[in-house]
C-alpha cells in the first residue's frame, strides 16, 4: 500500500500512515519517509508499536545515534544511553515526583530549544515514541525556523548574517528552573559550543534561524541586548501560525529535523500520572563554527541506506 501523507500546520509538519515500522521498510518506503521529513521538517507516524530495539534500528536507519553522558545523581531507569528516558518515573518504575533531580533537570524542555544545538555536533533529527501518556497536558509543541527566517525582513536578516551564540546545556537548565543544577559540572559534562544564528540547512540550503533556551550569550554583545534579540527572535518564530502542538496517542512516532524546528514540551501532573516517552537522537552533519569561523555545507541530502 502507498504511504499516505497528511500536512498538519500552515507551513509544516506531516502526519504518514500506510507503515508499520516494526520491520525494516523497503529502501523506497525509507526514502519517501525521509524525503517528507526534509520537507515538513516534523512527520507523525501513528500507531507505531515500537519496542526499544525497533525504534533504535528504524533511529540507525538516519545516521549514527547520539549516546547521552550519564549525569550524576540521575536514578537511570534505562542503561543503554543511546535511548533517552523522557518520563516521569524512577529506576524501579515508581513516580519519581516533582522534587526529583529527574524532574528538576526536565524543567529545562519545557522552554523552546533543538536537540544537542550546545554540542559542537549538533543533533541531526530525533524520534519520540509514546508508551504512556497524560491524558491532560504533556503535548509536545514545534515551531518552523524556516517559516521563522523567510518572514523576517532584510534588515534584521542582514543584522543576524555574520552573528555567532553561544549554546550552553547549563544555561538551559538554570534558565528552566533547575535550582538543584551544579553548573560547573555541567560546563564540564557538556562544555558549551558556538553556532550561527542563522545557519544553512546542509541538506535542503535553506537559510534557517538557529536559537532557542540553549543560547546563552550572542559574541560581540552585551549580555541584556543579545538575550533581547534572542527572545525577540522565538516570540517571532513561535508565532500561532508556525507552531504545530501534537497531542500525544500510545504508539506515537514523533520525528524531527533538529536544524529546521524548536520545540519544547508543555506541563502535567508529574506527581500522580505517569507519562513514559522513549528518545532516541541521530548525530549531525559536524561542526557549524571551528576557529571563529562560520563553516557553509557543501549542500547534499543524506544518503539513508536500508541495510543489504
Amino acid at each position: 500500500m502507498p504511504l499516505t501523507i497528511r500536512q498538519l500546520a500552515p507551513t509544516f509538519a506531516a502526519e504518514i500512515r500506510g507503515v508499520d515500522l516494526r520491520s525494516t521498510p523497503s529502501q523506497q518506503v525509507l526514502d519517501e519517509i525521509y524525503d517528507t521529513f526534509l520537507k515538513y521538517r516534523v512527520v507523525v507516524l501513528p500507531g507505531q508499536a515500537l519496542s526499544m530495539e525497533q525504534h533504535l534500528d528504524f533511529g540507525e536507519l538516519f545516521g549514527p545515534l547520539h549516546v547521552l553522558p550519564t549525569v550524576k545523581g540521575m536514578d537511570l531507569r534505562i542503561k543503554n544511553r543511546a535511548i533517552d528516558d523522557v518520563s516521569n518515573l524512577a529506576s524501579d518504575g515508581s513516580l519519581a515526583g516533582a522534587n526529583s533531580p529527574k524532574a528538576f533537570f526536565a524543567l529545562g524542555n519545557q522552554l523552546w530549544h533543538s536537540d544537542l544545538s550546545f554540542c559542537e555536533n549538533p543533533a541531526h533529527a530525533s524520534m519520540l515514541h509514546a508508551s504512556e501518556i497524560a491524558e491532560e497536558g504533556g503535548e509536545t509543541q514545534f515551531c518552523d525556523l524556516v517559516a521563522a527566517y523567510e518572514t523576517l525582513d532584510e534588515a534584521t536578516k542582514a543584522q543576524l548574517a555574520p552573528l555567532i551564540a553561544e549554546h550552553s546545556l547549563a544555561h538551559s537548565r538554570v534558565r528552566g528552573g533547575d535550582s538543584q543544577a551544579d553548573v560547573e559540572y555541567l560546563l564540564k559534562l557538556r562544555p558549551p559550543a558556538m553556532q550561527p544564528l542563522v545557519r544553512t540547512h546542509p541538506e535542503t540550503g535553506e537559510k534557517v534561524l538557529y536559537i532557542g533556551a540553549h543560547v546563552a550569550r550572542i559574541e560581540g554583545m552585551e549580555a541584556e541586548e543579545g538575550e533581547a534579540l534572542i527572545q525577540k527572535l522565538i516570540d517571532h518564530a513561535t508565532q500561532s501560525e508556525r507552531v504545530y502542538t501534537h497531542r500525544w496517542a500510545v504508539n506515537d512516532l514523533v520525528i524531527w529535523d533538529n536544524r529546521q524546528t524548536l520545540h519544547r514540551g508543555r506541563p502535567y501532573d508529574v506527581d500522580n500520572v505517569r507519562r513514559v516517552m522513549h528518545r532516541v537522537t541521530v548525530d549531525g552533519d559536524g561542526p557549524n563554527v571551528v576557529e571563529g569561523k562560520v563553516i557553509e555545507p557543501d549542500v547534499r541530502r543524506r544518503d539513508v541506506r536500508v541495510p543489504a
